[in-house]
């Protein structure tokens, strides 16, 4: 607060940047707002964090807030594509979308791993080193253990699965990656486009084909028998097991889109039974 009061020996403005601000303690947060309410006009204070919820809302309301979006894979591709040709490296195109895939919209995550793909590099990059390094499986694997699944083949499912986990790959991460298969094939089931798809076509499975196969009802189950699986394994030691399990689970689920057709037709059926015996009985009456 005292540092505050004294102007800039050069520059306009003195700025003071505080990053994950919401960590700071009560008592922090009391002096700090002290110099909120009556701040010196060349000073500028930027509070950066990713859990806004946690700020007072005596510091809320005395800030200018901008929430920043996620990237885009694609503008995260080119900007690694840039990088990549800046350093004089050799990438593969699909590895450099893959990375940009994995990063969920952050750039930081995402030169993060292309610097350690670097680092550790002693030829060009591709899409095996990326698998290698994110602990997720190879990609015609996970769509071997996807098609297995929607063709209800366990034992099709647990082989491409064992198949990725002993090529190096996490049980965990290989699971992601079908709930990402799945998501997309949900999306496509209520009519999206391939612009809001997650996988490439290097899984060589029909994505959308299988959206509309298995049916909405289906893919919500199978999305929650894998978030179930997943957040169990975060806590237990037999993390292959219990995604073994999760998968003869996907493998073994009926198909719920035509059971609850069946069930509506049986009900419309005793409805209109009913229906026709409350008829007959009222023309049998004298």
């Amino acid at each position: 607060r005292q540092n505050v009061a004294v102007r800039a020996a050069r520059g306009r403005y003195k700025v003071y940047i505080i990053d994950e601000v919401h960590m700071l303690t009560r008592e922090a947060f009391n002096a700090l707002l002290k110099t909120l309410e009556e701040p010196p006009a060349h000073v500028k204070f930027v509070l950066c964090t990713t859990e806004p919820e946690k700020l007072p809302i005596t510091i809320l309301s005395r800030c200018q807030r901008f929430d920043f979006q996620t990237v885009e894979p694609n503008a995260i591709a080119r900007r690694l594509a840039q990088i990549v040709e800046a350093e004089g490296a050799v990438v593969a195109p699909e590895a450099i979308r893959l990375i940009a895939r994995r990063a969920a919209g952050s750039m930081r995550d995402s030169q993060s791993l292309l610097e350690q793909l670097l680092g550790g590099a002693t030829g060009p990059i591709g899409v095996d080193d990326v698998h290698a390094v994110i602990g997720t499986g190879r990609e015609e694997k996970v769509g071997e253990l996807v098609a297995a699944v929607a063709a209800r083949d366990a034992r099709g499912a647990l082989l491409a699965f064992d198949a990725a986990v002993a090529s190096g790959a996490d049980p965990g991460g290989v699971l992601e990656q079908v709930m990402a298969a799945l998501r997309d094939s949900l999306l496509a089931s209520v009519g999206c486009g391939a612009e809001v798809m997650l996988q490439g076509d290097g899984l060589g499975v029909d994505l959308a084909a299988l959206g509309r196969n298995a049916g909405t009802t289906t893919l919500l189950a199978m999305l929650q028998i894998i978030d179930h699986a997943l957040d169990r394994m975060r806590l237990s030691g037999h993390a292959t097991v219990l995604a073994e399990m999760a998968i003869v689970r996907l493998a073994c689920l009926e198909d719920l889109d035509s059971l609850a057709a069946a069930v509506e037709r049986v009900a419309a059926g005793a409805d209109q039974s009913a229906a026709s015996a409350a008829g007959e009985k009222k023309s049998s009456l004298p």
